[in-house]
């Protein structure tokens, strides 16, 4: 496919991108198509620094930019720091020279007129609404998060300015949003672009109700002004069209992955796990966050019968996670937890499960619509999926007959009846079945959709 003919596509992530696939493969599929990418991102270590250390290699025809703005934080808190140490000296100075009731006065009006000369910039709306809370906590967290936003903007509006012959801009999740907004769409001259929703921000989670406003203020004030929008799924199309009155619905580029040639188990995560070669396999792969339903998976573990539980990955609830499986082990070893699998290798290690799980819990909006890579990883690498009963995976398992579910308020009791009415036939029905999935709903497919949008965006500029 050669629909860009070198025209230049600037990708924008907030964060470090060098390790997130979805970025990388829709930058990738740009750079197939014959655009040019150039992916700017924030990465918390410089590039030659990854490189040492093995991390994700630019993708073929990428350009892969790390935007210098720790630079500029460095300056904007020496700055504030200067500031404050010397309004501190002139509010002592005060108090000594004229009392405590004048020295109170001004210290009124120092906070008046910073507040006024803060307020009267209108960009920054998902910071003013954490200062906004009156929570010292927060507004501490909102100060350096203005720092850095301010920062960021900095650093990218410079890196912009170098790239002014961009066709389009694909800016990526609500952070991003908030730090690009204000630079590219403030301008009708400007590159148009196309805002890609991974998530429902204003609904996630682990997420304050203060950053569930400023979610949705930066969404406000921006999604209306993208020349496109994309998003995960359908429920999140659905979301976004209703909730910020879009004239037409996202298009949904979904988490897929390429289909993966058929290759023999090589034994390598009953390896790793500790278990007996022919043991049967439940495995969790992916982040060890709160509200995935990992403490609960492990507990059903200790009624699995002849299964094994396998949780692969990393993250702040590991060791939570460790200690419940030396629990459940204490009389038979049915749990293990062993480190993330490198990306390139992900489909080796998930042949060696019989059941792939997807547990996570019915606590927010973006868990019902959620589409995570894994409904994709696991059916590509053969692996039935077993998942908590939310709208989208519950709807999507049902329909292809991907595995099986468990009710959406279900705890270990109802987590272990399904594994135990998972039998012999089932699984070779399910396995037939995420073969047809899979040669139908994957990256390839998804990668045309994204280019469709880039040529009907380039092509309204143009």
């Amino acid at each position: 496919m050669e629909g860009g003919k070198g025209r230049r596509a600037i990708t924008i992530a907030a964060g470090d991108a060098s390790s997130d696939f979805r970025i990388l493969k829709q930058a990738k599929a740009a750079a197939d198509a014959g655009w040019r990418v150039e992916l700017l991102h924030f990465p918390q270590a410089p590039a030659a620094e990854r490189r040492d250390r093995g991390e994700a290699d630019p993708y073929a025809g990428v350009s892969i930019v790390d935007v210098p703005w720790l630079g500029y934080f460095r300056l904007f808190l020496a700055a504030g720091l200067l500031a404050a140490s010397a309004g501190l000296v002139l509010l002592l100075v005060i108090l000594v020279s004229f009392g405590v009731l004048a020295g109170a006065g001004a210290l009124a009006l120092a906070f008046a007129g910073a507040g006024l000369l803060y307020w009267a910039t209108p960009d920054d709306r998902a910071v003013k609404t954490l200062l906004s809370s009156g929570r010292p906590s927060v507004i501490a967290k909102g100060v350096l998060d203005a720092l850095r936003l301010r920062a960021k903007r900095m650093a990218l509006a410079s890196s912009l300015a170098r790239r002014e012959d961009a066709a389009l801009l694909h800016v990526h999740e609500a952070e991003a949003l908030a730090l690009a907004g204000p630079l590219i769409s403030s301008s009708r001259e400007g590159a148009p672009f196309i805002y890609d929703a991974h998530e429902v921000y204003e609904h996630m989670a682990r997420s304050t109700p203060w950053e569930s406003r400023g979610a949705a203020a930066v969404h406000r004030a921006f999604i209306p002004k993208a020349a496109a929008v994309l998003t995960v799924s359908e429920g999140l199309a659905r979301y976004y069209q209703r909730a910020y009155d879009l004239r037409e619905p996202p298009a949904v580029v979904a988490n897929a992955v390429d289909p993966v040639p058929a290759a023999p188990y090589d034994g390598r995560l009953h390896a790793a796990a500790g278990f007996d070669d022919d043991a049967p396999i439940v495995l969790y792969h992916g982040g060890f966050q709160k509200d995935r339903g990992l403490e609960e998976l492990v507990d059903a573990a200790a009624a699995f019968g002849d299964w094994r539980l396998v949780l692969m990955g990393g993250g702040a609830l590991q060791p939570a996670l460790v200690d419940a499986a030396a629990r459940v082990n204490a009389g038979e070893r049915k749990v293990a937890v062993i480190p993330s699998a490198p990306h390139r290798d992900l489909a080796r290690w998930l042949r060696g499960a019989r059941l792939g799980v997807i547990p996570y819990e019915d606590m927010c909006l973006n868990h019902r619509h959620c589409a995570p890579n894994k409904l994709w990883e696991l059916p590509a690498a053969g692996v039935p999926v077993l998942a908590r009963d939310l709208e989208h995976l519950g709807g999507v398992i049902r329909a292809r007959g991907l595995g099986w579910t468990f009710p959406a308020d279900g705890g270990p009791a109802e987590i272990a009846a399904a594994v135990a009415g998972v039998d012999d036939a089932g699984l070779a029905a399910a396995r037939a079945a995420c073969a047809a999935f899979i040669a139908e709903d994957n990256w390839d497919f998804y990668a045309g959709r994204q280019l469709a949008v880039y040529e009907k965006v380039a092509g309204a500029r143009a």
